[in-house]
């Protein structure tokens, strides 16, 4: 099924406290870009009300003292909603950062942005059959992107920007890049 083409977008990341369900989130990033440039950022860490794990520490970095005076949930997630409304959002793996998402914006009773969330990893299968695995830190080493991911909110939506446009040079065109796959309704 086809999607909306990759002019305008929204891509996202999420860092949590784990991969479980009822997982909590620690960070949330965002960034709108117009024709392959950023026009606006959004990034807040957000305090899980619960400890994070020393294991997830340790991938992310973000620890218990950081997110300690980092606002809750309830109001990243209301600034959120009005960053991204009305945009279509793309997400590395985002059967994870939809279900983190969905699960936060229904503990916390705040209105979602109504807005429909594609994958980059499903769409890289199709642009680089030839990856020798389609991890987001595994296609910006194989396509020498600037920024490689670092398991941080922000930093991994830049790298998430540069692979879609990286597919967008592999196809000649934003507009001829169309995003397949599962549309998840946040």
């Amino acid at each position: 099924m086809a999607g909306p083409d990759l002019s305008e977008f929204i891509v996202l990341d999420t860092e949590t406290t784990g991969i479980a369900v009822g997982s909590r989130l620690v960070e949330v990033a965002a960034l709108h870009v117009k024709n392959g440039v950023v026009v606006r950022q959004f990034q807040s860490l957000v305090n899980p009300e619960m400890h994070i794990p020393s294991i997830v520490q340790g991938v992310h970095g973000i620890s218990d003292a950081m997110v300690a005076s980092a606002p809750k949930a309830t109001p990243v997630l209301a600034d959120f909603a009005k960053f991204t409304a009305g945009h279509t959002l793309i997400a590395h793996n985002a059967s994870f950062d939809f279900r983190i998402l969905q699960g936060e914006y229904g503990r916390v009773k705040v209105a979602t942005p109504g807005c429909g969330m594609y994958c980059s990893l499903k769409l890289a299968r199709l642009v680089f059959p030839e990856a020798m695995n389609h991890k987001l830190g595994t296609l910006a080493t194989w396509l020498k992107l600037p920024h490689p991911p670092t398991h941080r909110a922000l930093a991994d939506c830049f790298t998430t920007m540069e692979l879609l446009n990286a597919m967008a040079a592999r196809k000649k065109s934003h507009q001829a890049v169309r995003l397949v796959g599962r549309r998840y309704e946040l």
